[in-house]
């Protein structure tokens, strides 16, 4: 998949393709969510575990790649450290840890709730990465993300109205 974008200058570069491992390897950290959403409709509960036990398996995995997601500024603000100003660096650093404490609260709430607040910090999460992280790649993470966010959005927020309906 060969794309192209404008950078702040409006020169245009060409986006490299990523490896398919990244591929695979994406969209496997999406089986969670599946599963565990599975796990939420009546009759496809396992016996051996309650529903709110499984919805905070969900929530906290949910958690989990939110800070992966945030992580990923940190490592592009330590890879081009020497190439962006202190500024631009130090924004990446603090839109890093945005997403994993975010998150964290959000465990505080009642699951039902939790899951569509989580739906969307999903989704604030691909906006904050199209405002600063995205121009400054030259992959097709932009693509990758984009199908990975509209998977386990659709799957959190489907977790929520399993939880909720069945209240």
């Amino acid at each position: 998949m060969n794309s192209c974008c404008c950078d702040s200058d409006m020169q245009t570069k060409t986006m490299k393709p990523l490896p398919m491992t990244t591929w695979v390897l994406g969209f496997g950290g999406v089986i969670p969510f599946f599963v565990l959403f599975l796990a939420l409709l009546p009759g496809l509960t396992p016996g051996f575990i309650n529903r709110q036990d499984i919805a905070l398996m969900l929530l906290a995995y949910a958690a989990i790649i939110l800070s992966f997601i945030g992580a990923v500024h940190w490592g592009v603000a330590l890879a081009m450290e020497d190439d962006q100003g202190t500024n631009q660096s130090s924004n990446h650093y603090l839109y890093g840890i945005m997403p994993a404490l975010i998150a964290w609260f959000v465990l505080l709430l009642p699951h039902n709730i939790a899951f569509f607040v989580m739906a969307g910090l999903v989704m604030l999460a691909y906006g904050g990465d199209a405002l600063l992280l995205f121009k400054r790649l030259k992959s097709d993470y932009s693509i990758l993300r984009l199908y990975l966010t509209a998977a386990v959005s659709l799957l959190l927020t489907a977790s929520g109205l399993a939880l909720t309906l069945q209240a």
